[in-house]
């Protein structure tokens, strides 16, 4: 059965069946808007003897603890991300954000927050994009159609809760199997499944 707890901090819900399965998906809102993420935890870590707590919010909810060697991976516009907490020597709290770009390894760090390097990672992500039509590589072609359709299935799995697709339980009933594209002599095909999408240009 699945579980439901709300953080009220970042008003997320999270559905979850840990510890049978490590993928977990949560719901937010923002400026009235629903937004899904799917997330798989690699590793829950452990607390040291004197752990580190998160930064305190602005609505006095609680802090808490932040594990060491805690690993989670999730997925921003087609790119699997690696998320972990480290303490260094001098008992801070390094964290970290890990990626691949076909054979090369990528990675951002902060001792500062977690928000410190996110922020430099969006920053990083962002300055990557070109155009699509400055892309020769077909790989480097569906890798951004990819993104596209990420972004895509996101935004309709919103559209889906929003306008009540669902059963009682809030569960979609229904769901997007592919969208069809002309791009130059090609046609472009972009699948759906639970949590990514693929292309396919013919």
């Amino acid at each position: 059965m699945l579980e439901q707890s709300e953080n009220t901090f970042s008003s997320r819900v999270f559905v979850h069946d840990y510890s049978n399965s490590s993928k977990i998906k949560a719901h937010y809102q923002s400026n009235g808007k629903l937004y899904n993420s799917y997330y798989n935890i690699i590793s829950l870590g452990i607390y040291p003897p004197s752990p580190k707590f998160t930064q305190k919010p602005r609505n006095n909810v609680s802090q808490y603890p932040i594990p060491n060697n805690y690993i989670v991976e999730t997925e921003v516009s087609g790119w699997t991300l690696r998320c972990e907490t480290k303490y260094t020597s001098n008992l801070k709290v390094c964290y970290t954000i890990s990626w691949k770009e076909g054979r090369a390894e990528w990675s951002v760090n902060s001792t500062k927050s977690s928000t410190a390097v996110a922020n430099t990672f969006l920053q990083i992500f962002n300055e990557r994009k070109r155009p699509l039509e400055d892309i020769t590589s077909r790989s480097q072609q569906n890798k951004q159609i990819n993104s596209f359709g990420c972004d895509v299935q996101k935004a309709v799995d919103e559209l889906i809760i929003k306008h009540k697709l669902t059963n009682s339980s809030g569960q979609p009933i229904m769901h997007m199997h592919y969208i069809e594209f002309d791009y130059k002599e090609n046609q472009t095909y972009i699948k759906f499944g639970d949590s990514n999408s693929t292309t396919t240009q013919t």
